[in-house]
């Protein structure tokens, strides 16, 4: 009897370590399959492998550890998700990689080499080049400062006619700030503007060039798609007015050309990968040069294949173009500049835009409160409506001695130049 006792007792122990081995199995296979469900939206602390919380390149014990004791906290690297808080879900993401581990210079799943597979457009494709909210024969929209698109409404309250696109940046400060998407993004019926740099601001394209943040911008399309921006209403304006010497990622600075054109092919390869439908510009600023570099032939021509639209910023500046002869000589005939960018999209089939326009306040800077700017610009429009993609206003202050501002009224008679209803529409 006592062995039959004995026998029974461990019968049911043996019983109860199998009931809870199957519970413990259950747990972590649903906690498994959360992390899949939810593994596209990861933005962890090692990009190439989510749920390495400590960037050691193999999710273990010690990231389990980290995140656990982030609980509930917004610790950047626990949050894997990348969604500001530190909880079920990167967890789930976290064992989904159990004992996963990634070798660094593994290469990337795309090749840095190879173009989207998406084909450039014409202009016949972009979204409602001749058929727009504002009645114009092109797409025209504004910027005003912030991320908001709703905030653009007053601006186009003031000159009358609805707005066809938005024009807004990304905060460089991070790559969760880089990629976040605002809320407003999602129901915006026009055209949006996304300016992003090929990575957070204070680093060069070293590790974009090599393909060492392809996984990053792959989960950013992804992300893209999941808010519903998978559309060719959403330009990325990548790498903006990369001939200038004022950011780091810049060709015209501290990049060299042959780094920030690799870059600009990873990251473009890397985006549409997920998302596929989005389109592509890649911007210069007026006149600016770089000694031996072409723009043209060292960046636009190996870049061709891997862009839609062509965005240039010409601002009445350096200098103001306040009779025939300035505008031809600061607006039509620099380097590059209106005719030389158009020319260039047109032999190649491409778009263009004019991504950021405006008056400038500060006398010795640009033309202040310059109507014949304003005229000739949209007369430009007019003239070059065929390949213009959209033109985006500038009307923020940015510092004093720029003061875009047009609907302030601090500069009346090019207010009242853009409002008439012979050009922009609604005002007197």
């Amino acid at each position: 009897m006592r062995n039959l006792l004995q026998k029974t007792s461990h019968v049911r122990n043996d019983e109860r370590l199998g009931v809870r081995s199957w519970r413990t199995l259950a747990v972590l296979l649903v906690f498994t399959a959360l992390g899949s469900l939810y593994l596209y939206r990861s933005f962890a602390a090692n990009a190439n492998l989510s749920g390495d919380v400590n960037s050691d390149n193999k999710v273990n014990l010690t990231d389990l550890s980290q995140l656990l004791s982030r609980w509930n906290t917004t610790d950047s690297n626990s949050d894997v998700s990348g969604d500001g808080k530190v909880s079920l879900q990167d967890l789930s993401i976290l064992l989904s990689n159990w004992n996963k581990t990634y070798t660094p210079g593994t290469p990337p799943a795309t090749p840095p080499t190879t173009p989207p597979t998406t084909p450039p457009v014409g202009s016949k494709n972009f979204p409602a080049i001749h058929t727009t909210r504002s009645g114009l024969p092109w797409n025209s929209g504004t910027f005003v400062g912030g991320m908001d698109v709703n905030s653009a409404q007053t601006f186009f309250n003031w000159r009358g006619t609805p707005g066809d696109a938005y024009l807004t940046f990304a905060d460089g400060t991070n790559w969760n700030t880089l990629f976040t998407i605002n809320d407003s993004w999602r129901t915006w019926p026009g055209i949006l503007v996304l300016t992003l740099s090929p990575q957070p601001g204070g680093e060069t394209n070293v590790a974009s060039a090599t393909g060492q943040n392809n996984q990053r911008w792959r989960d950013y399309g992804t992300k893209l798609a999941a808010a519903g921006l998978n559309n060719d209403r959403t330009v990325l304006r990548i790498g903006w007015e990369g001939n200038g010497n004022w950011y780091k990622w810049a060709w015209g600075g501290q990049s060299n050309p042959t780094e920030y054109v690799n870059a600009i092919k990873n990251v473009v390869t890397s985006v549409k990968s997920t998302a596929p439908n989005v389109k592509i510009s890649i911007n210069v600023n007026k006149n600016n040069k770089k000694a031996g570099v072409e723009w043209k032939r060292d960046i636009y021509n190996p870049l061709k294949d891997y862009l839609d639209i062509v965005g240039l910023d010409s601002y009445d500046m350096y200098g103001p173009a306040k009779n025939d002869a300035q505008w031809q000589s600061e607006q039509i005939n620099q380097d590059p500049g209106l005719k030389s960018v158009s020319e260039w999209v047109r032999a190649n089939g491409k778009l263009m835009a004019l991504e950021e326009w405006a008056t400038i306040g500060n006398a010795s800077v640009g033309g202040q409160d310059n109507p014949y700017y304003i005229e000739r610009m949209w007369g430009w429009f007019n003239d070059n409506k065929d390949i213009l993609a959209y033109e985006i206003f500038y009307d923020h202050y940015g510092t004093s001695d720029y003061n875009h501002t047009i609907s302030n009224g601090v500069k009346p008679n090019a207010a009242a130049a853009y409002r008439s209803q012979a050009r922009w529409g609604g005002g007197n």
